[in-house]
């Protein structure tokens, strides 16, 4: 099953100037009317943590505070921040990120899902894997991303003809496996794959218990279709972020703003549950 997911990269150059005010942006206030105009055609969002860094602290209490109002409408939430490092370190992003209590007895931060980069290897992996089925959560591990770089290690042939990311996926399998996820389940193991990319059904065969994450329909310029060869199994998310968010001109007023959101929210909607039969 296809669902969409909205995108917030608060980058200040995106968004409207109604919502600047003396050389300050209220984030809060683009966010929320974004969940707000998007709510009822979107499954979930994701958040680029990146933006909300960029933003300094102001940037991080912004994105704790979206995080509450989109869990407050009962949409999944994804922190895209593409965490791995050492053990120690992983085991310290996953409970900031994945449990419902971080070292401060907080959940500032905690999302249902994480972005994670496995190129750290098993041992930066395993504390997100861990930390996800504790909390009833979830990872989606990098596989096939969609920038064209994702040739220079993602891709990369090794001496025996496999690929670095046949090998991550061998990695999610095999943890399903171990994990007891068969038949329909969805595991806890999913994956991005660019819809950027040109086919994505060899990975579906492998991983039919992992949920995708396929960015890049809209602004990057991806294909339904290659949504569509991995739409089986687990089902599909596809976020979009500035095809929904960016307005053709610059709007008068809030209302405004929020229509031309939802023009391009259904837009999207209307492509991914009724284009690919």
């Amino acid at each position: 099953m296809r669902k969409l997911i909205l995108g917030i990269d608060p980058s200040i150059q995106n968004i409207p100037d109604i919502y600047k005010r003396n050389q300050t942006v209220d984030i809060v206030s683009w966010g929320a009317d974004l969940i707000e105009a998007c709510k009822d055609k979107v499954a979930g969002v994701k958040f680029q943590i990146a933006y909300f860094e960029n933003l300094g602290l102001d940037g991080l209490i912004a994105l704790a505070q979206l995080i509450r109002i989109a869990k407050d409408h009962q949409l999944k939430t994804i922190m895209d921040a593409k965490r791995g490092d050492i053990g120690s370190t992983s085991a310290a992003y996953a409970q900031a990120y994945l449990s419902d209590e971080n070292a401060a007895g907080t959940n500032d931060f905690s999302c249902d899902y994480l972005t994670v980069n496995p190129l750290m290897g098993e041992d930066c992996l395993d504390p997100f894997v861990e930390m996800a089925v504790q909390n009833n959560k979830g990872i989606f591990v990098l596989l096939e991303t969609s920038n064209p770089g994702a040739k220079m290690i993602l891709k990369e042939t090794l001496k025996n003809q496999s690929t670095v990311n046949s090998k991550i996926a061998s990695y999610i399998s095999l943890t399903h496996k171990k994990l007891g996820i068969a038949g329909g389940a969805i595991g806890p193991i999913g994956c991005v794959v660019g819809a950027t990319n040109q086919d994505g059904s060899h990975w579906r065969e492998k991983l039919p218990n992992s949920l995708f994450l396929m960015p890049g329909i809209g602004a990057q310029g991806g294909c339904l279709d290659v949504v569509k060869s991995c739409d089986s199994g687990a089902g599909v998310w596809v976020p979009i972020s500035r095809g929904i968010t960016q307005s053709h001109h610059e709007p008068p007023s809030n209302k405004a703003y929020i229509n031309a959101v939802k023009d391009n929210v259904s837009y999207y909607y209307k492509q991914l549950t009724s284009a690919l039969i």
